[in-house]
């Protein structure tokens, strides 16, 4: 399965004159391990990886591929609702 994901953006000189147009598109494609998404990768480079836990849809850690990499580890949320993700990077929290 994949999403594209577009963007324009376009430069103004004066409240008139329109200097450039700036248009990114982003395909985004999902990798499934039987009903749950394992993987993202964008434009054909893999951006994100999930490990689950032995529930149904239950995430445990969100890898997002960066130098260096970024961990997300869920914490369990209120029935119906869900989970949020919190991680460090460089000593720094991350909250999702």
């Amino acid at each position: 399965m994949a999403s594209n994901l577009s963007s324009r953006d376009s430069k103004y000189e004066t409240v008139s004159s329109r200097t450039s147009i700036i248009e990114v598109v982003i395909t985004t494609a999902y990798c499934y391990d039987g009903d749950q998404v394992i993987a993202e990768y964008e434009d054909g480079t893999l951006k994100r990886k999930f490990i689950y836990g032995p529930g149904i849809d239950e995430p445990v850690i969100m890898i997002v591929k960066d130098a260096p990499d970024q961990y997300y580890f869920y914490h369990g949320a209120c029935p119906g609702h869900r989970p949020r993700a919190e991680g460090e990077k460089d000593g720094t929290i991350l909250k999702g």
